[in-house]
């Protein structure tokens, strides 16, 4: 699972550079606050072409801490609604995290 690749520098700049990991099965990891835009412009715009291409393996936060990072999922939920439809969105949150630690 590759964690945030939306905040990854390299396809901040250039998201073709995410395909060798799409063409070799990698999971992703999306950060929640990415998805809502509260990482920067470059970083929205990233999760949101990672959704739209259907590589998002899951919705999740980066939570540090209660006070710089909580952990929101909402926020994130209501963007990624937006872009893939709420079926979808949901699958990311909650189904295929379930699913990737046995709970389904």
């Amino acid at each position: 699972m590759i964690a945030h690749p939306e905040r990854n520098k390299d396809i901040m700049h250039k998201l073709e550079k995410i395909e060798p990991f799409v063409s070799r099965g990698c999971l992703f990891q999306l950060t929640s606050m990415s998805v809502a835009g509260k990482f920067g412009d470059v970083a929205h715009e990233r999760a949101l072409e990672i959704l739209q291409n259907g590589w998002a393996t899951i919705i999740a936060t980066d939570a540090h801490n209660t006070n710089r990072r909580p952990p929101v999922l909402s926020e994130g939920m209501h963007a990624a609604t937006e872009v893939v439809g709420e079926a979808t969105a949901r699958q990311l949150v909650y189904d295929n995290p379930a699913r990737l630690i046995g709970l389904h």
